[in-house]
């Protein structure tokens, strides 16, 4: 070190620059740590999946009025510019499906997953169906399949 207190270099062996050490070490500290987090980033990425839903397929391209039928009355029927009208289903699992295991006893919770099925219709023919989960952290569209499982075995 020189009376600046800055490290120099020499050329006898053994003697390094603790800079240029500190420096090595941050480079490969930051190359294994990026390594580490590509890889869990790749580990945790999966294939898309596709999702079949029959029931829900079949149903688009009814009349409004042939989804009434077999699905039954909707839980909210709103009517939105014009011709267009939105048509919202909901059902929520089994009562058995919705209560876990307590230290003493099984507790019931309200609503632990639900479905919600939102039928777009245009000039009276249903043109489109969504679902939404609830919680939406879950998969519940086997219980919005179930709706219109009806339409499907009409058809």
């Amino acid at each position: 070190m020189n009376a600046k207190g800055v490290w120099v270099t020499t050329m006898k062996l053994g003697k390094t620059n603790p800079k240029i050490d500190r420096l090595s070490y941050d480079l490969k500290a930051k190359a294994i740590g990026s390594l580490v987090s590509l890889s869990a980033l790749l580990a945790c990425s999966a294939p898309e999946t596709t999702v079949i839903l029959p029931n829900r397929d079949a149903s688009i391209g009814m009349t409004a009025d042939a989804l009434r039928q077999c699905a039954g009355s909707p839980r909210h029927e709103t009517k939105k510019n014009g011709d267009v009208t939105v048509l919202s289903y909901y059902k929520e699992a089994p009562i058995l499906q919705q209560s876990f295991s307590g230290a003493r006893s099984s507790i019931s919770r309200l609503s632990l997953h639900a479905c919600w099925v939102t039928a777009r219709v245009e000039q009276e023919t249903v043109k489109e169906i969504s679902y939404r989960s609830v919680p939406q952290t879950i998969d519940a569209s086997m219980y919005c399949e179930a709706i219109l499982e009806p339409c499907n075995r009409s058809r």
